[in-house]
């Protein structure tokens, strides 16, 4: 089941084995499943839908991803051994619904997991941006900014068209 952690950020627990470190474990341990938050946006709240990053930003963050992230989570975002998918129906299904910032702060504390917190905000931000061009998010014009509180304000679109 998921339970909401002190610091905002969603986690999931599997009662009795282990506490995930990652809010994007999904049912990969144990055949847990998932569930997905129904989040109601507010009026003029932003979403991914509107093109929040751009495609130079989601090309480094691919850079990033390869040398810092893909030894874990699979070259094309797919998840190895413990390791949770990034991209793909598991992920979504977790993610969609969710603040982009949760997903920001989660990469930028926990990540990677061998050096938790070091890479930088703008490095994060652009892993970000990565993670959400795989899952078919589309390019704008304007780089998601590596703010917490600023990306809080946009939600991962529930659904694509």
């Amino acid at each position: 089941f998921f339970f909401q952690a002190e610091d905002g950020i969603r986690d999931k627990l599997v009662t009795g084995v282990q506490t995930c470190a990652l809010p994007i474990c999904a049912a990969v341990q144990i055949g847990v499943g998932i569930q997905s938050a129904s989040t109601t946006y507010a009026q003029g709240g932003r979403t991914t839908a509107e093109g929040v990053y751009t495609q130079e930003q989601a090309q480094r963050g691919e850079k990033t991803y390869a040398t810092a992230c893909a030894t874990c989570h699979g070259a094309q975002l797919e998840g190895k051994g413990t390791a949770p998918a990034l991209a793909g129906m598991e992920f979504e299904g977790f993610w969609r619904g969710q603040p982009v910032g949760d997903l920001f702060d989660r990469i930028s504390m926990s990540m990677p997991k061998n050096a938790p917190g070091t890479l930088m905000p703008d490095q994060a931000a652009d892993v970000v941006a990565y993670i959400l061009s795989a899952i078919k998010e589309p390019a704008g014009t304007k780089a998601l900014p590596a703010d917490s509180a600023a990306l809080g304000a946009i939600k991962i679109r529930d659904a694509r068209p």
